[in-house]
This record gives C-alpha cells, sequence and structure tokens, in this order.
C-alpha cells in the first residue's frame, strides 16, 4: 500500500506525462497556420515570410521550410510537426519580377563620333551587388544609334525581371573635311568644305591675336568671312554641330587653313624697270634695282604677279 504522499506523486507525474503527450501530438490545423504575406518582389535573396501556428511555438511544437523561394515564380512553405505525427500543412506565396529600372545600368560609353555605322556601347546591369546576366535577365536593343543626335539603348526585363529602362549616348558629327578657298579679294575670303552628315549648322573660326574667335556660322557648306585687310594672312578652321533641344553636339576641327587677301590698290609692291613682274619686298628675284610702286599703278602699267610671291 502507498502512503498518502507517494499517491500524490504518482498523480502529479501521470498528469505532468499526459499533458506532454497532449503536446507533443498536437494536431498541427490548416485553419491554425498564417504567414506575413502571400506576395513579394524579387530581390536576388532567399525571401522567408514569418510563419506564425496558433498555441504553438516554432522549435518547439513545429518547424519550417521554405522552397522555391528565391526567384520569380510560387513559392512553398511548409510546417510539419516535430514529432512527424500529422500531416505537413502546406503554404504558398508569390515572387514576382522587379522591374529592371530599379536596376543599376551602366554603358561603356556616353559619347561617339558619326563613322556611318551603328554604335552600340557595351551594357552591364548590376542588381544588388550582382552583376545580371544578359539574355537571361535582361535583353538589349538599340534605336537612333547611327546618325548624329541623340541615340537610345532599350533594357528590357526578363525572367526575374519586368518592364524596361532607357539610356542615352550621344553621336557627335564627324570631323569637317576638304576646306577650301572657293574665293578671296582684298577684304574678304569664302570658304567651302563638305556636307557633314546630322550636322545642322557649321561654325567657322578666325585666328586672332593668338587665340581662335568665332567668325560665323552658317547651315550651308559655305561662309564669307569679311572685313579683312588686304594681303595679310589668315588662318581659319571649321566644325559641324548637331543641335539638339537640351544639347549641342560639336564634331572635332578641321584642318586649318591658311589664307592670304588679295592686294589692294594702294599696297605697296616692287617692281624692275627690266622685267614685267611685281614683287614682293624681298624676293630674291630683285634683290637690286628695285622700284616701289602701289598695286594699282603696276596693275594699269601691265604687270603681272611673281608666282614666287603671290598665289
Amino acid at each position: 500500500m502507498l502512503n498518502r504522499s507517494a499517491k500524490q506523486g504518482v498523480v502529479i507525474f501521470l498528469l505532468a506525462f499526459c499533458f506532454t503527450l497532449a503536446v507533443s501530438a498536437y494536431n498541427i490545423s490548416d485553419k491554425d497556420v498564417s504567414i506575413d504575406f502571400d506576395t513579394a518582389i524579387y530581390t536576388g535573396r532567399a525571401i522567408c515570410p514569418e510563419v506564425n501556428v496558433r498555441h504553438l511555438t516554432e522549435g518547439k511544437n513545429y518547424f519550417v521550410t521554405y522552397t522555391n523561394n528565391v526567384n520569380a515564380g510560387r513559392a512553398v512553405i511548409m510546417v510539419d510537426d516535430v514529432n512527424d505525427s500529422c500531416p505537413t500543412v502546406y503554404r504558398y506565396f508569390d515572387i514576382l519580377p522587379c522591374n529592371i529600372s530599379n536596376a543599376e545600368i551602366k554603358l561603356s560609353y556616353t559619347e561617339a563620333t558619326f563613322s556611318g555605322k551603328s554604335k552600340k556601347p557595351s551594357v552591364t546591369v548590376t542588381f544588388n551587388g550582382k552583376v545580371l546576366k544578359e539574355g537571361r535577365d535582361y535583353t538589349v536593343s538599340y534605336k537612333n544609334n547611327k546618325k548624329s543626335g541623340k541615340a537610345q539603348v532599350i533594357v528590357k526585363g526578363k525572367g526575374n525581371f519586368c518592364g524596361e529602362a532607357v539610356k542615352y549616348f550621344y553621336i557627335r558629327p564627324e570631323k569637317v573635311k576638304s576646306l577650301k578657298v572657293k574665293k578671296k579679294t582684298s577684304g574678304t575670303v569664302t570658304l567651302t568644305w563638305s556636307r557633314v552628315t546630322g550636322a545642322t549648322e557649321y561654325r567657322v573660326y578666325r585666328y586672332v591675336n593668338g587665340k581662335w574667335k568665332l567668325a560665323g556660322s552658317t547651315e550651308k557648306t559655305q561662309f564669307t568671312v569679311k572685313k579683312l585687310s588686304s594681303d595679310k594672312e589668315y588662318k581659319f578652321r571649321v566644325r559641324a554641330v548637331c543641335k539638339l533641344k537640351s544639347k549641342k553636339l560639336y564634331g572635332r576641327y578641321s584642318k586649318v587653313l591658311r589664307v592670304r587677301t588679295r592686294l589692294s590698290g594702294n599696297d605697296k609692291i616692287y617692281i624692275s624697270p627690266k622685267g614685267n613682274k611685281y614683287h614682293r619686298k624681298n624676293c630674291s628675284y630683285i634683290k637690286t634695282n628695285k622700284k616701289k610702286v602701289t598695286y594699282s599703278y603696276a596693275k594699269s602699267k601691265g604687270y603681272t604677279a611673281c608666282s614666287r610671291c603671290f598665289d
């Protein structure tokens, strides 16, 4: 026979044992399981919504397993009793593609020079510190990328990414070529050059007192520089411009062209009594026995220009 205290001990033990069995064999009901959210946006990392089971504690009464919870698509959550005494409860959530505009997009260059061929800067796309792969995560296309002006790079999301992002780069006009003199007088020089594809205007520069200064601009391939001094050498250069709404794209300068204006009537030159040419002062053809006269006088007497002194 057990005494009174022993009987009480047995009762307490049995009650504790029954309680342990009841807890460990608790049936996890589908309706008792809830999750924080059922939709998320792709981040490139595992997404794990918090799971709650009414009246129970994770790790003590149940454990949670996640699958397919990184990439875009349907992710699965499995809730299991620690003693494997009841069926697995499933929960699902959707991972939606992230808009590609949230990624960092860089071009290998943002300016180029017209060459007649399409320009295609390479594209690097980075998302949360990871470099994405073209063809798997995004595709690239180009628009308006041949002529001078503003070109587009269109990046479209794929797989874990959606939407599109547009980056821009600029194509400058090519270098002006074939700059030459069409006509010159004692006070003007008319320049011509070859047309540049995509140019909306041309700027003509003249070298003055050690600096290049704008002489004028034109939409044509010809320009006359005025108010020049007679019988003086000048230097010119030209470059093409492509004018956009918010930006001007400048091409490279042409080669420098040296031009001497023609003589005016009162300019002084030199003649030889025995010759029929007019010369500059230091011409080797008339080192001695030379006479200083005006250009108009020499012309009136039938003298012509020395090929060494004048072009």
